[in-house]
């Protein structure tokens, strides 16, 4: 059965009010869109405008200084390891190589100095980042010989020590073989003297032949093996020193023994330079057959002659 075309279907005219308020939003929205798509900023843009507003022109300038700094610091020493004090421990392959990399750093320096300002933090930036890059590459390019020439260095200064060191002893253990001293010394102290004197000295020459300036492992064992009969010389040369302080340090007194023997015994005298005579002790002995005067020289305990 149809119905008749003058009756309403059911909910037409709500279905017609809610497409109406539907293009009317949808119209809306078209023509709003253009207006808040061309006034909107990306967020990317406003990071990086954070970033740089954040960052002061004094901080910026500080921070450019202080990287312009550490890459001078970085391209000096570069070329010390060139032509400076530390040649010598570079080959020419060596040195060759941080000549190459040193004209690049040189005129990116050169370049981002001319950045550097007070006054805009934008500039002093980008003189920072192409400052830090410069010294990385750098840094990069001569990895290897900054490393060989901190271990060289380090085995040459060690080896230098102990060439000290042998000078040092050698010249004491002069002093005490030639000087006043000698006299003083007993004929296993001048043997063994004489004999620590003989290896130093060799131990010194063989290093110094041994020694080579682009070898930290060859230097190391020249200046181990001088550094060795270095301080066996000088423990000895002390060792003496010591025994002859306390020599003349102890009492010096002379101690003399003396008495009447006969067969009832004898009596025992000490004599001081300062107390003169003492009676110390008188003794029986009752196996002595004869009678005499006797006296005995002792100096530090020891027994030096008796008539």
């Amino acid at each position: 059965m149809t119905l008749p075309t003058s009756v309403p279907r059911p909910g037409g005219a709500r279905s017609r009010i809610i497409l109406v308020l539907g293009a009317a939003f949808l119209s809306a929205s078209l023509v709003a869109a253009p207006t808040a798509s061309a006034g909107a900023v990306p967020a990317a843009t406003t990071a990086a405008t954070n970033v740089t507003a954040s960052t002061t022109p004094d901080v910026a300038y500080a921070e450019a200084v202080a990287a312009r700094k550490a890459l001078d610091k970085s391209i000096k020493s570069a070329k010390k390891s060139v032509t400076g004090s530390k040649a010598k421990f570079l080959s020419k392959k060596d040195r060759k190589v941080v000549s190459k990399a040193l004209p690049t750093a040189t005129k990116a320096r050169a370049k981002a100095v001319k950045q550097i300002s007070k006054t805009s933090a934008a500039s002093s930036q980008r003189a920072t980042k192409a400052l830090t890059k410069a010294r990385t590459v750098l840094l990069k390019k001569t990895k290897r010989q900054r490393s060989l020439v901190s271990s060289r260095s380090a085995a040459y200064s060690k080896f230098s020590k102990a060439l000290t060191a042998t000078k040092k002893a050698l010249a004491a253990e002069k002093k005490l073989s030639n000087g006043s001293k000698a006299k003083k010394l007993t004929s296993a102290e001048k043997k063994s003297l004489k004999s620590l004197r003989s290896k130093a000295t060799k131990a010194r020459t063989a290093a110094l032949k041994k020694r080579k300036a682009t070898s930290a492992t060859a230097t190391t064992k020249a200046a181990k093996s001088l550094s060795a009969a270095a301080k066996a010389l000088q423990k000895k040369v002390d060792s003496v020193n010591k025994r002859l302080k306390q020599s003349s340090t102890t009492n010096k007194n002379v101690d003399v023994w003396g008495g009447f023997l006969c067969t009832r015994g004898y009596s025992y005298y000490s004599y001081d330079p300062k107390l003169g005579w003492t009676l110390t002790a008188a003794i029986k002995d009752a196996k002595s057959h004869r009678c005499g005067v006797f006296y005995e020289f002792r100096q530090n305990g020891k027994k030096i002659q008796l008539y």
